[in-house]
């Protein structure tokens, strides 16, 4: 982190820290080989720099329902990130998770289910973090499922759609 501080003062710099989720419980279940604490620790080494720093979360993992999932989110919002990027969990060819998917009873999203998940998990985010990403993409050849992840802009205007009709906005749960 001192490393990339020394950039700072001629350019701006992020850093993007994977935080899939956090409880210990999944991070453990998907080999992230990381906790909660340990995560924190590094986030708030980075915070003494003056780094602008990114979470990544990813909606929909094994054993999470939409409880776990508001959990992160209220972590984030707590957090006050300057960026974050959201993923829905999807499955790509020859990885350990598509192996193992029938193992864990893997449950994935679909585009609806996503969307209200998302706009949720916005509502606690603070309301100046940056959103620099609402959903992943996969390479077609590559990706298992599902298919929807890669219509970008269908799923991103079904999240804008759901926080319309529910009148709500990023940072409206926000405390």
């Amino acid at each position: 982190v001192d490393l990339l501080a020394s950039y700072t003062d001629r350019y701006e710099v992020w850093l993007e820290i994977g935080l899939p989720s956090v409880h210990d419980a999944t991070l453990k279940l998907i080999n992230r080989h990381h906790t909660i604490a340990d995560f924190l620790q590094n986030f708030y080494l980075a915070r003494k720099r003056p780094l602008k720093i990114a979470v990544h979360v990813i909606l929909g993992l094994p054993g999470e329902g939409e409880k776990e999932i508001m959990e992160t989110a209220k972590v984030c919002g707590e957090l006050r990130l300057d960026g974050i990027k959201i993923h829905p969990l999807y499955l790509i060819r020859g990885t350990p998770l598509e192996k193992s998917a029938k193992d864990f009873n893997l449950h994935l999203l679909d585009r609806q289910e996503y969307a209200r998940l998302a706009g949720q998990f916005l509502e606690y985010l603070w309301p100046q973090t940056v959103i620099l990403r609402l959903t992943g993409e996969c390479r077609p050849d590559l990706l298992v499922a599902p298919n929807w992840v890669n219509q970008k802009h269908l799923v991103v205007r079904e999240i804008e759609n759901w926080l319309a009709a529910h009148q709500t906005y990023q940072g409206a749960r926000y405390s």
